[in-house]
């Protein structure tokens, strides 16, 4: 499994936080666009997703949804 949990900056200043993986790997966490920041009533968008599992020799995948 990646570690996903933690703050995560785009090539365009967005942020996006992720809380700690559950072990079924669900996750949640909230989104902020540079836009927001820039503003002075910054509004967070909760983020929900969910990490797969690799199959044999391969990589686990991340879906995200804000």
């Amino acid at each position: 499994q990646c570690h996903l949990s933690g703050l995560w900056r785009n090539e365009q200043d967005s942020l996006m936080e992720i809380s700690a993986v559950r072990d079924d790997g669900d996750f949640q966490g909230k989104y902020l666009t540079r836009v927001t920041l820039a503003s002075v009533c910054a509004r967070v968008s909760p983020l929900k997703g969910a990490q797969q599992q690799p199959g044999e020799g391969g990589w686990p995948t991340s879906d995200i949804t804000v």
